[in-house]
């Protein structure tokens, strides 16, 4: 099953799955885009039930006041890093995005932009970045979509002043993996990006109440 986000430049290239062949396939599909992203949201979530994944909660770390940026990471950044970008911005979150393996210039991906502009957001000026190509600040906040997202920016040997947090701990229910939805069904596109709303939404309001809380905010 494809699980790329849209790494490389043929990735606007629509990626065909067989058809579901009963109704509990086709559930699974438009609630977690394939049965390895099932098991890896569960495995994630067991993850977070243990403990496993508190370095990767900002309110561990001195909490949100100590970032500045929102830089939402998956791997492509032409699907769901894409669009966590758009709908913070539309909050009035400082927020960017950026990819871990793609090509720089990238446009967003059809299916995404589509159910994008069904939400009221437009990813047309969207160009995907790729993290050789971006230039981190002190102060931001790496929000991965995935556990082995984070870890591969935990490995990286990031500037001093940048954290990584899992956007998933942002959601209600509980969904720390968010499952790459590039090549899969416009079903599970509308999934992801409920979740991801869900997720931005929850964010942002600790954001915004974390910064007003500052000293100096006005």
């Amino acid at each position: 099953m494809p699980d790329t986000d849209g790494i490389g430049p043929s990735s606007q290239s629509f990626v065909k799955i067989p058809p579901a062949r009963n109704a509990v396939q086709r559930a699974m599909r438009s609630r977690y885009g394939t049965f390895r992203g099932l098991v890896r949201l569960l495995l994630a979530n067991l993850e977070k039930t243990i403990g496993n994944l508190e370095k990767y909660n900002p309110a561990n770390d001195g909490g949100l006041a100590a970032y500045t940026r929102l830089v939402f990471v998956c791997q492509g950044n032409i699907c769901r890093s894409a669009y966590a970008e758009y709908r913070a911005r539309a909050l009035g979150l400082p927020s960017v995005s950026l990819g871990l393996s793609t090509c720089t210039g990238q446009p967003v991906f059809r299916l995404a932009a589509e159910e994008a502009e069904r939400r009221g957001l437009d990813l047309s000026n969207h160009q995907s970045t790729d993290i050789h190509d971006f230039e981190f600040r002190s102060g931001d906040l790496l929000v991965a979509m995935e556990v082995r997202q984070a870890r591969q920016l935990s490995a990286r040997g990031l500037p001093s002043g940048v954290g990584i947090a899992l956007l998933g701990h942002w959601t209600a229910p509980l969904r720390i993996h968010i499952h790459d939805p590039y090549g899969l069904e416009a079903s599970y596109f509308d999934t992801c990006f409920a979740v991801i709303d869900n997720a931005v939404g929850r964010l942002g309001h600790a954001w915004q109440v974390a910064h007003k809380s500052l000293p100096d905010a006005t």
